[in-house]
């Protein structure tokens, strides 16, 4: 099943590559600029965007549009997702922005600046964007239009895991590592500290680092372990960096324990490029990219995972793939209550609470032929996720019983192990937009 969904766009590329290069009127001394966007689309289907931080993520959304087209796909035509792997805010926005030229009306959207930064550009086009991954507090409040959702937790709740794992471990003293002008590490940063010291526990220093410091952090070492915390937590963007932060403390006695957020547990990007395991012996993390074991949705979502790609799946896999799941109902509802087959961004975001909220029929991405058809019929479904069985706020927050995976660093294993996981129950708000709202 993978090399069939590869095969199909690198053979696209190449003979995208024979033509532009025989053609008589080309530069031969110009490199080819393939339109990524323009290779992907296709004029007879129902286009989404992704713009991914990682692969596996990409991966995820490919593998629910193929079961949804497997399933009839929506409004009669197939459901096909436009990608990129993009982590650079300037980059993605502008991408973005090639999506919608190119008549995509929903993108999906790793990260709370990346988000955050497309939002601010694409809401006054009405255009919807909604992530897997974006945590940060700071998007509750975001002014947004109502077109900017996430899938994710906010971090008001990691914060409190992450404390509590510190203290739990007996630490009474911490410094955080963030990156400099980064809303997902300062918003978690205050979080924390928060919770850490409502358990006893004190915040010695946070720690900014450029983004641009990639290799040299020689100049922030003193400060992060010359007055020995019991932790830090690092909290850095890119797992590959925040590894060669601790490589070059190689040469420190620390004898602490590190704390690693969502970024960073679980990431074998981050174990890889540790130059020696023996200085993370021990550590801990927290990431709500996993869904719970024990839910049959999740199950599914896992074993189809595995199956198709041969691979575990990794942080915030189920919550993009729970994007294409949602989206598909939210189109195909769009287009029921609109009398259309393409519809607009507005429409979809009227339509994300329907299909995502109570009441309706419950099913989940097992059963997405079944919901597609219901609505078809006019009936409402109740969308289960994969992650979780969560639903939207009025900010586009998800409430309900959300998971975190708990993870131990095992040096001598060489990887991250789950050592548990931990629900927390984000209550229902006050008030919430109804199932079928009238903007």
């Amino acid at each position: 099943m993978q090399t069939k969904i590869f095969t199909i766009i690198i053979f696209c590329y190449l003979t995208i590559n024979l033509i532009a290069c025989s053609s008589s009127d080309s530069n031969q001394n110009q490199p080819l600029q393939p339109d990524v966007v323009a290779d992907q689309i296709k004029t007879d289907a129902i286009n989404i965007g992704s713009i991914a931080a990682r692969p596996s993520r990409r991966d995820a959304i490919l593998l629910a549009v193929k079961q949804i087209n497997d399933s009839g796909g929506v409004l009669n035509k197939e459901l096909n997702a436009v990608t990129t792997i993009r982590r650079n805010v300037t980059d993605s926005v502008q991408f973005a922005l090639d999506m919608v030229n190119a008549g995509i009306e929903v993108i999906q959207v790793s990260g709370s600046s990346r988000s955050t930064s497309i939002t601010e550009t694409l809401s006054p086009l009405k255009k919807l964007i909604i992530s897997e991954s974006a945590t940060s507090p700071s998007i509750t409040d975001f002014i947004d239009d109502d077109y900017l959702f996430r899938l994710a937790p906010s971090d008001i709740y990691q914060g409190r895991v992450l404390a509590e794992l510190a203290a739990n471990a007996g630490a009474s003293t911490a410094v955080i590592v963030i990156n400099e002008d980064d809303i997902f590490g300062s918003d978690l940063a205050l979080q924390f500290q928060q919770n850490f010291e409502l358990l006893g526990g004190s915040v010695i220093q946070t720690v900014e680092i450029p983004s641009t410091t990639l290799t040299d952090f020689s100049p922030f070492l003193g400060t992060i372990y010359d007055q020995q915390p019991d932790v830090i937590m690092n909290a850095m963007l890119l797992p590959e960096f925040a590894a060669n932060q601790i490589n070059a403390a190689v040469q420190i006695n620390f004898n602490g324990f590190y704390l690693f957020p969502d970024t960073i547990a679980g990431k074998p990007e981050f174990v890889n490029n540790l130059v020696d395991l023996s200085l993370v012996e021990n550590a801990r993390g927290a990431s709500s990219g996993f869904g719970l074991e024990n839910n049959t949705e999740f199950q599914f979502f896992k074993q189809s995972f595995i199956a198709q790609f041969n691979l575990e799946p990794q942080t915030f896999n189920v919550t993009a793939y729970d994007y294409a799941m949602i989206t598909a109902l939210a189109i195909e509802k769009a287009g029921y209550d609109n009398n259309t087959d393409s519809p607009n961004g507005e429409q979809i975001r009227n339509s994300l609470r329907s299909v995502m909220n109570p009441p309706g029929i419950k099913l989940g991405p097992s059963d997405i032929g079944q919901a597609l058809s219901l609505i078809r019929q006019g009936q409402d479904v109740d969308y289960s996720g994969a992650y979780s069985d969560t639903d939207w706020d009025n900010n586009g927050d998800i409430f309900g019983d959300v998971v975190y995976n708990i993870f131990l660093l095992d040096a001598q294993l060489g990887d991250f192990i789950v050592s548990g996981q931990v629900v927390v129950n984000i209550p229902e708000p006050a008030s919430v937009v109804p199932n079928k709202t009238e903007y």
